[in-house]
């Protein structure tokens, strides 16, 4: 959780999203072990990289990228 929680704000400060705009994470995974991280760290993610909303979706938004640990990858993207 804390190498994901390093990993989006790395991509909130890549995007140059203001240090208190909250702003919406959607991603894509096949990796039921990832989902259940974000799942059940739901509300530090929400407070740690400041985000409105974590959905899983598809989405084109202002950044993008793909976080990869003990071969498994999730795709996440943030917006406004």
């Amino acid at each position: 959780a804390r190498e994901i929680s390093r990993f989006l704000n790395q991509m909130r400060k890549d995007a140059d999203f203001a240090v208190e705009q909250k702003v919406k994470l959607t991603y894509t995974t096949a990796s039921e072990y990832l989902k259940a991280i974000l799942k059940e760290f739901d509300e530090m993610f929400k407070g740690e990289a400041l985000l409105l909303t974590i959905e899983e979706k598809e989405a084109d938004w202002v950044i993008s990228s793909e976080f990869v640990s003990w071969n498994e990858s999730i795709h996440f993207s943030l917006a406004e």
